[in-house]
């Protein structure tokens, strides 16, 4: 037998040419190979052995279409599976550390009592299993390194809604900032991912209720319409600061408001205590009101008045010359004057206290009036008392002498008024036009 693809002989039965190296196909031969001598008739069979193989040549049948479909979606999916493996190996190339799975949840988070809880920043990371995890992630580097990385993703990165004043039952929402996810994905090859999440707050105890006003008390002074609050904290056992919404020109009947700051007063109390109410509310009393007419004058009232007054003449009568005395004075009367509504100028009031003065000048003597005036002019309701200043003392009264004509006793002059009419004249109906007025 012979090689087909060299030509060369070839012991029978070979498989692969000694020369070439080319397989052999043994069960075909070449006709030209078999020896005249040696063919017997019935081998005369030998060619028709190439005969099948032409039979099974012109007995092949087209392709189905179907087959044809089938294979060519089969291959379509072979070339996406293999695809989807280059994806998948290009993307696992990367370790990814999730933020989320390091927060804490549940009552451990949160401190403080209901209405006042806050968020325990120490508590909601859970650093050691993100050390831990990072670690097995990135295996070559140092301390430093890591102290960096978790550093960049630490609790400084964590921000909620909401953090404080929270009660349970409240969701709030967490989110990471300033942090970029991608920044060790070449380095380490490691991505640090996160999303927003939300907790809800649970575990918050209730804190003992208290009356933080207990003892409180607000104190007024002044002059109704321009009156002043002060608070008296009294013991303030809780250490608040106490605030008032309006501490200046208060009118009798007012309301005013003493409050805290909540927030403050847990705080200085270790949470332990909730205030039952916030704020309370003072009305406004005991401020002086202006004296309108005469008629209002009690007797207790006149005697301040006359007492007053008649200190004031002796006194000055103290320091006159020699042979001037004062013999006698005795009260007459009293003049209210009240400023009109549609007056904005001037005092509330003027109260005038006459007396009658007897004088002797070297022997000769005469009768005089006497005017002391009281501006502004308060009754206190409280004590029934009268004042014309801002002084706590009952009566305090600050009176002046309005003396404004010349009487003579010889040849010393003195300031008075030498009747009623004449006083009248100069103090009451020039002041008509701005003033009322009232007598007793």
């Amino acid at each position: 037998m012979f090689c087909k693809n060299c030509g060369a002989q070839l012991a029978d039965g070979a498989q692969f040419c000694t020369s070439c190296g080319a397989k052999v196909a043994s069960a075909v031969q070449q006709p030209q190979q078999v020896q005249p001598q040696q063919v017997q008739p019935q081998q005369a069979a030998a060619p028709q052995e190439a005969k099948p193989q032409a039979d099974a040549k012109a007995k092949v049948k087209p392709l189905n279409k179907k087959v044809v479909l089938g294979i060519v979606i089969g291959g379509c999916a072979l070339l996406l599976a293999i695809i989807g493996l280059v994806i998948f190996l290009a993307l696992n190339k990367y370790k990814t550390i999730n933020l989320n799975d390091y927060i804490r949840t549940g009552d451990e988070v949160f401190t403080g009592v209901e209405g006042y809880g806050s968020v325990d920043y120490a508590k909601i990371l859970d650093s050691d299993k993100l050390e831990n995890d990072v670690c097995d992630a990135i295996e070559q580097f140092d301390d430093s390194t890591r102290d960096y990385i978790l550093e960049s993703f630490g609790v400084g990165h964590i921000e909620f809604d909401k953090d404080s004043n929270l009660k349970n039952g409240d969701e709030i929402k967490l989110t990471w900032k300033d942090i970029n996810k991608d920044v060790y994905k070449e380095s380490y090859g490691v991505i640090f991912d996160y999303s927003e999440t939300t907790l809800k707050v649970s575990g918050l105890g209730d804190a003992e209720g208290v009356d933080v006003f207990e003892g409180v008390t607000v104190k007024f002074s002044g002059r109704n319409g321009e009156g002043y609050a002060e608070i008296d904290p009294g013991e303030n056992k809780y250490g608040v600061d106490f605030e008032l919404d309006k501490e200046s020109d208060l009118s009798n009947g007012d309301v005013v408001t003493v409050s805290f700051d909540a927030d403050s007063f847990m705080s200085i109390n270790n949470y332990e205590y909730k205030a039952q109410a916030t704020s309370k509310q003072f009305k406004v009393e005991g401020l002086t009101e202006a004296l309108v007419t005469a008629d209002q004058i009690t007797d207790s009232m006149l005697v301040a008045l006359q007492d007053y007054t008649r200190k004031k003449i002796k006194t000055e009568a103290a320091g006159w010359e020699s042979g001037e005395k004062l013999v006698d004075t005795n009260y007459v009367g009293v003049y209210v004057l009240h400023r009109k509504d549609d007056v904005t100028s001037g005092t509330i009031n003027e109260v005038y206290v006459i007396y009658q003065d007897t004088i002797s000048v070297d022997g000769k003597t005469a009768k005089i009036l006497d005017a002391v005036r009281f501006d502004d002019v308060q009754i206190d309701p409280a004590t029934g008392s009268i004042k014309n200043s801002d002084s706590e003392e009952d009566n305090y009264l600050n009176g002046y002498y309005s003396n404004t004509v010349a009487v003579y006793i010889g040849d010393v002059t003195f300031y008075g008024y030498s009747s009623m009419e004449e006083f009248e004249k100069q103090e009451i109906e020039s002041q008509i036009n701005g003033y009322t007025y009232s007598k007793i």
